[in-house]
């Protein structure tokens, strides 16, 4: 029984861990094409610090939090794979939250150059937690407008389905509150209307890189300074190295 449900908080987890992120287009004075997909580029947006920079794959993975920094010495590397099935929503607006629009994984198809990430995981003896940390890197500056579109429309996402061809999750979204880190901060908690758990997720844009700190967890309310920790040491070693 023990196994069904750690194999569940997994398959939720694996969800969690599909983050196709979006960006910024070319302006055009030109409507688009009926099916277009368009992204508004932010004008006038200084990038000039050492973070905001675009990185590559050593840079990245230099960044990430290690085993070390984990809370305590109940975790461990997390060896599971997972498959990026593409996913519909409803309603529809709702994979904006999860930064998963047609528009964010346009953006990620065409300028996303680095992808890495540091995922652990405890026992299910001691827990069956999983914090996970991702840094994406683009060659052109991350859209704010998609952090835009992910304020709006989580009000609208208490109760939404995410349908995948291996099965769906019904999931319910509240904002949570997070502090300011780079040039933007988005916080949700995605909660399982099926399951005892949530996904916490805390998303950070830097210019031309993103963030992204995932906490699977059963408790009633989110640990914000755990994710903020892990994002702030991104950032700060992003500093360092570029």
């Amino acid at each position: 029984m023990l196994a069904t449900h750690h194999r569940r908080l997994a398959a939720a987890f694996a969800v969690a861990a599909i983050l196709p992120l979006a960006g910024c287009g070319d302006e055009s004075t030109q409507p688009p094409d009926p099916g277009t997909v368009t992204v508004t580029t932010e004008v006038g947006e200084a990038l000039d610090l050492p973070e905001q920079q675009e990185i590559d794959k050593a840079t990245a993975r230099k960044a990430l939090p290690t085993l070390a920094d984990m809370p305590d010495k109940t975790w461990h590397v997390d060896t599971s794979t997972f498959g990026n099935h593409k996913s519909t929503y409803d309603p529809p607006g709702c994979a904006s939250i999860l930064f998963d629009s047609p528009e964010a994984r346009t953006f990620t198809d065409d300028h996303r150059t680095v992808h890495e990430q540091a995922r652990f995981s405890q026992n299910q003896a001691d827990g069956g937690l999983i914090i996970a940390t991702y840094v994406q890197s683009f060659d052109e500056p991350y859209p704010l407008s998609l952090y835009d579109d992910a304020g709006e429309e989580v009000t609208g996402c208490d109760s939404y389905t995410q349908s995948r061809s291996v099965g769906e999750s019904k999931d319910g979204a509240t904002a949570i509150t997070v502090p300011q880190l780079g040039d933007r901060t988005f916080g949700v908690r995605i909660r399982s209307r099926e399951f005892d758990h949530s996904v916490d997720r805390l998303y950070v844009r830097s210019g031309h890189n993103v963030i992204t700190v995932l906490v699977l967890s059963r408790e009633k309310s989110y640990d914000g300074k755990l994710m903020t920790r892990y994002a702030q040491g991104v950032l700060d070693d992003l500093k360092k190295a570029t």
